[in-house]
């Protein structure tokens, strides 16, 4: 039997996709309300939000799994408005009925429902203490709970929120835990190399960095035993202060230790890229792609280009194109070839060229509201929060791969990132 189509509507309550999002599936009463903490103020007045509820209150953590709290009410704005100063959080997922048919004992239902699935995924840090007892509900309102939480599970999953779907058993194993070592690599048959299955090394007579990791599909983990610069460079103050909060966390949570001599690391642990794990090793802005390498020799950036990668992101279909030829066929468009050195520099080339400058803002091609304000390191302030130009971009697209050089603007000049590294290799 073929599988029916469905429409998911997603409302931009501010025309922004940075705002108040309401999301609901075509035919269903299941409605998902979405909102940075910064505007829970204006959700909170939203007659959807005076009602029983369920609701997930997400963060994102640097070295570690996102955090996400799972707790309901019988009036949401109330518990909301209480979490504004009691929790930390970046953005509230909230799920409602539009007919207004959903009870305190179904959502109390629906919480325990979500907490044992997100434990199950293991996906995510839970914040909650313990789990809710789940009510009993007669077998008509119990199956009916079940189809909402599946149409739920359903927009949770377009709107790339994993948090509570199950790894599937095709996929690779979890990913160990940062307080445990990684398991060797697979030996891997000829001619099925993959990025994941190679060591990869970073060191610095000088400095004393000696480092070594793995690029892997939840991150790029940096293994214990590995040492790290003592020092933090001055240059750049933004990403000074950044480098020392992250270590100063690192140290708290006992995954690394520092001496007279520099930093170590004392457990496995995970960074959201090898740029950012190269940066706290060495303790200044460095290029993860360019600073990572293998036994041979080859950088990071080499290898990503000429081995299989299975958890690389597939890029988005390209849109066809008009063609003569018979069967259809398109022409290959002419592309204008980049020199090898321009393909080598980075955003931190363009800060450090001049060619952009802290406190300058920048947006994402197509949405000019969009604006972040760029704070050097490869970094941006975005909502009231650093974090990296590429992160940016995805927050604002809801993409899972973003080419910052095509499509983030620099609003000074109104160029792309691209055009802008383009004059920068030009002049070198």
């Amino acid at each position: 039997m073929r599988k029916r189509s469905k429409k998911i509507t997603v409302l931009l309550d501010d025309g922004s996709a940075a705002g108040i999002k309401f999301v609901t599936l075509s035919s269903r009463t299941t409605q998902v309300v979405v909102c940075p903490k910064n505007l829970v103020g204006q959700v909170v007045n939203k007659p959807e939000i005076q009602r029983p509820g369920v609701y997930i209150l997400f963060k994102n953590q640097v070295t570690a799994k996102p955090q996400i709290y799972i707790g309901t009410a019988e009036e949401v704005h109330k518990r909301l408005r209480h979490h504004l100063s009691s929790r930390n959080f970046e953005e509230v997922f909230i799920f409602t009925r539009k007919d207004n048919s959903l009870t305190s004992t179904h959502a109390k239902y629906l919480e325990s429902r979500m907490f044992r699935l997100a434990q199950k995924s293991a996906r995510a840090a839970l914040d909650n203490t313990n789990d809710s007892n789940e009510p009993s509900l007669p077998p008509g309102e119990k199956d009916e709970m079940e189809d909402y939480l599946d149409d739920v599970l359903e927009i949770l999953t377009t709107l790339r929120f994993p948090y509570l779907q199950p790894v599937d058993e095709k996929e690779e194993e979890p990913p160990p835990d940062v307080t445990e070592p990684p398991k060797p690599p697979k030996p891997p048959k000829p001619g099925e190399s993959t990025l994941a299955d190679i060591k990869l090394n970073f060191s610095g007579l000088k400095t004393g960095i000696k480092a070594e990791g793995y690029s892997k599909e939840d991150g790029f983990w940096v293994l214990s035993g590995s040492k790290g610069s003592k020092k933090i460079s001055n240059k750049d103050k933004n990403l000074h202060e950044k480098l020392r909060k992250q270590r100063q966390k690192l140290i708290d949570d006992g995954k690394i230790s520092q001496s007279s001599v520099g930093i170590l690391f004392k457990k496995d642990v995970c960074f959201r890229s090898s740029s950012e794990a190269a940066k706290l090793i060495a303790g200044n802005s460095r290029s993860g792609p360019a600073e990572w390498k293998d036994g041979n020799g080859r950088t990071l950036r080499e290898l990503q280009k000429a081995l299989p990668d299975s958890h690389k992101t597939a890029p988005s279909p390209p849109a066809k194109q008009k063609t003569d030829r018979p069967g259809g066929s398109p022409k290959r468009p002419k592309v204008k070839r980049k020199s090898r050195e321009t393909k080598k520099l980075g955003i931190e080339d363009i800060f450090q060229a001049g060619l952009i400058k802290a406190g300058e803002e920048v947006w994402f091609k197509g949405n000019p509201d969009s604006k972040a304000e760029l704070v050097g390191g490869g970094n941006c302030r975005f909502e009231g929060r650093e974090m990296s130009v590429s992160a940016f971009a995805k927050k604002i697209s809801g993409w899972e791969s973003v080419n910052i050089y095509r499509y983030v603007i620099h609003e000074p000049t109104k160029k792309s990132l691209g055009q802008l590294r383009d004059q920068l290799g030009k002049s070198n």
